[in-house]
């Protein structure tokens, strides 16, 4: 329910931002969420990387395996190479520039909100 309030709250906020500051609160949260979903896909193409290279040394088959990625390993690497490459190309592009000024400070809030978190409830 958290999540959901959240969620709708940065909506709402976003939708308000979009005619109030268009050219600016508008951009940066537009180019914030490009990069975030960028760097999910990186993720996503690591992430099968390192599960089938774990899944082959607990002992188990490609086979057995109810989905196969197509061509591995040239797709998942391709996928994380060439978003990788789209995080580096937006240096570039000065309309999505402020999305790696924005984006790295928010990454680091939410890793300490995460840990400051759980420090706390450990404190419990």
């Amino acid at each position: 329910m958290i999540a959901l309030v959240l969620s709708m709250t940065g909506g709402v906020l976003a939708l308000i931002s979009s005619v109030v500051a268009a050219s600016t609160v508008y951009l940066v949260l537009v180019s914030i969420s490009g990069l975030a979903v960028v760097i999910v896909w990186m993720a996503i193409a690591y992430s099968e990387i390192n599960f089938r290279k774990s899944w082959l040394q607990s002992g188990h088959k490609v086979d057995d395996l109810k989905f196969k990625t197509p061509w591995y390993p040239l797709i998942p690497w391709a996928a994380f190479i060439m978003s990788f490459l789209s995080c580096i190309l937006i240096i570039f592009d000065p309309t999505q520039r402020p999305a790696l000024f924005y984006m790295i400070p928010f990454i680091i809030g939410c890793y300490a909100v995460y840990y400051g978190k759980n420090k706390f409830t450990r404190r419990k």
